[in-house]
């Protein structure tokens, strides 16, 4: 299974997302809580930033795919009331949510999807393997510059589509 974390969650917070999944592979960005408690325990840790940078292939995967009844991911709350609470998502369910979702918004091959949403924003995940499962090219920018230059960024990447909250939307000037 994979978690999905806040970036900012506290090392303790992270640790006990982690180890309470089980995690065989974490996705995280370098430097925080995230990345250290990824990268202390028995996972295979990939970081983000890193993987973006590179020109060399991905990393394989620990083993292959499991079965479609299996667990997909573990999304967790943000901790506030205590240790975080997790929400199970099996990969059946994700994969229905992404066929529907493509459906509904017309992605397919030849799309560009663009995920200008955190990937803490739980909403990302879903749209992320929307992207995927549908064949279109999954666009992922570097947070700094989604949060703070989306109009050009929107204009530079051909995206048919994007993934973002209200919030960065809002910072996009339209012209007339």
């Amino acid at each position: 299974p994979s978690a999905c974390s806040r970036i900012k969650a506290p090392s303790r917070s992270a640790a006990h997302m982690i180890t309470e999944v089980g995690v065989r592979l974490a996705l995280h960005a370098a430097g925080g809580a995230a990345h250290e408690a990824a990268t202390a325990l028995p996972a295979l840790a990939v970081d983000v930033d890193a993987l973006v940078a590179a020109d060399g292939p991905v990393p394989p995967l620990p083993e292959p795919p499991p079965p479609p009844a299996s667990l997909a991911y573990v999304c967790y709350t943000s901790g506030s009331t205590g240790l975080p609470k997790g929400v199970m998502v099996d990969r059946r369910a994700l994969l229905s949510y992404a066929r529907a979702n493509a459906a509904a918004h017309e992605i397919g091959r030849g799309a560009r999807v663009l995920l200008a949403a955190g990937v803490a924003f739980d909403p990302s995940i879903g749209e992320a393997w929307t992207a995927l499962v549908a064949g279109a090219t999954l666009l992922l920018p570097r947070r700094a510059e989604a949060k703070e230059q989306l109009g050009p960024l929107l204009a530079r990447s051909g995206a048919t589509h994007v993934c973002s909250t209200p919030a960065l939307w809002a910072t996009v000037e339209l012209s007339a």
